[in-house]
């Protein structure tokens, strides 16, 4: 079984920055993460909204580019292609950690395999206790 100096929960906004500065100090860390790395904001949250913001903002500059002394005939959203930016920006950032994560040395574990480590440690716990 391979020993780690830490494991850390949550693979999120918090969890990799923190993993990373573990092991560039010299600990051998390990990720438990139950999906996507990066967590909430950057999977669904935060990033994606960001992304529809900046479309959003596109077409309301480009409808008032009268104003700028432009002529725009006219501006269509095209909301499925918008929906892929979403996705396209979501996605890139859990392959970026993981990326960063394999060359500072952190490794990923499931989060069965934390379960697992749990149940042992409650049981070296009993066995302690002398239950």
């Amino acid at each position: 079984m391979t020993h780690y100096d830490v494991l850390i929960i949550g693979g999120g906004q918090a969890g990799i920055p923190l993993a990373h500065a573990l092991a560039n100090g010299g600990k051998k860390v390990a990720l438990a993460e139950r999906k996507d790395l990066g967590g909430s904001c950057v999977n669904f949250g935060c990033t994606p909204t960001k992304a529809v913001i900046a479309s959003a903002r596109a077409a309301f500059q480009a409808r008032r580019g009268a104003v700028f002394g432009l002529r725009v005939p006219s501006v269509a959203v095209d909301f499925p292609a918008v929906i892929d930016l979403v996705h396209m920006t979501g996605r890139t950032h859990p392959e970026i950690n993981s990326e960063l994560n394999r060359k500072v040395g952190v490794k990923r574990i499931s989060i069965a395999t934390v379960r697992q480590l749990e149940r042992r440690l409650e049981l070296a716990r009993t066995m302690l206790r002398g239950r």
